[in-house]
């Protein structure tokens, strides 16, 4: 994970490619053509809401 100069989020990690994952991601959110899916690891759930300004949710 990287907080570029804008303050964005960048994310690493796989691509989803599996199209039931992908379906399933589409009923709640739009894909758009120039964009990923990308599997973030579990172990980055915590860092990932810090990040976004959550205080400490207890991700055990």
């Amino acid at each position: 994970m990287h907080l570029d100069d804008d303050g964005s989020l960048i994310i690493v990690g796989a691509a989803v490619t599996a199209p039931e994952v992908l379906a399933e991601i589409q009923q709640l959110s739009r894909i758009a053509p120039d964009e990923l899916a990308v599997r973030a690891p579990k172990e980055l759930k915590k860092a990932i809401w810090e990040a976004c300004g959550g205080h400490d949710p207890h991700f055990d």
